[in-house]
């Protein structure tokens, strides 16, 4: 497989998804990530982007005059200011579905200014309504959630919108705490749950900040942002195929 050099791997890697190009490497020698970065991370954008695109076709033809779907551009346009993590990004990343995730999302907000800036919740929650019929608030979540950062102070709410069969959760993180949400994401237990999917003015972005441990399923434990609950993740990556050290 030494043919499979710089530029050809590239090429190849352009027309697979994520989770393929993952296969590919476990044959031609996962350190070869290195060599195809930018184009990894081009296409695992994509896939994702197109996994939304595909998600929102499914639930309705509704059309724009210009042919895009409505709820997938709905969705885009309420999404700016909110990013995508956890679990869900890295199930897309490589080519895995576990059953017992959610489409966390992660935004900033506070009873004074939340409907202001969570235009992402009348969203979710008018297509939960359509789809699904009741609404299901479920804030005793929270505890839960806050295992991923060592802070517990800076979750305002969480609100869960189980659509056809998917759930997103949107996690409303305190204005008042001077954190931003990039630097919650961050402060998550393990570094291959930190990546980060949202959209801007200018289309989608992807941000991988641990390439490696994603690519080779694997993370050094830091005992700087562990809790309690750690301990509980760590046996569920563990049986996902994840290594620790």
């Amino acid at each position: 497989m030494n043919i499979l050099k710089g530029d050809c791997l590239s090429i190849i890697c352009k027309y697979l998804s994520p989770g393929d190009i993952i296969n590919l490497l476990n044959v031609v020698g996962k350190e070869k990530i290195f060599k195809i970065k930018d184009c990894y991370l081009s296409v695992a954008e994509k896939f994702i982007d197109n996994w939304f695109r595909n998600f929102f076709d499914g639930l309705s033809q509704n059309t724009n005059e210009n042919g895009t779907i409505k709820d997938y551009d709905n969705f885009r346009n309420n999404m700016i200011g909110s990013m995508i993590s956890g679990s869900f990004i890295l199930q897309l990343l490589l080519g895995e579905k576990w059953g017992d995730s959610d489409i966390d999302i992660f935004l900033k907000e506070s009873h004074r200014n939340v409907c202001k800036v969570s235009s992402i919740h009348r969203f979710l929650y008018a297509l939960q309504c359509k789809y699904n019929g009741q609404y299901i608030c479920e804030e005793n979540k929270i505890k839960r959630l806050r295992s991923y950062t060592s802070s517990s102070n800076e979750i305002h709410r969480i609100l869960e919108y189980p659509i056809k069969n998917e759930k997103f959760q949107c996690i409303g993180l305190n204005a008042k705490n001077e954190i931003s949400v990039l630097d919650h994401i961050n402060s998550f237990d393990f570094n291959f749950c930190k990546n980060v999917f949202y959209y801007d003015d200018t289309g989608p972005h992807l941000v991988i900040p641990h390439l490696e441990d994603v690519i080779f399923k694997r993370t050094k434990i830091s005992s700087i942002n562990l809790t309690k609950s750690s301990l509980q993740r760590y046996e569920k990556y563990l049986q996902r195929g994840f290594t620790f050290y």
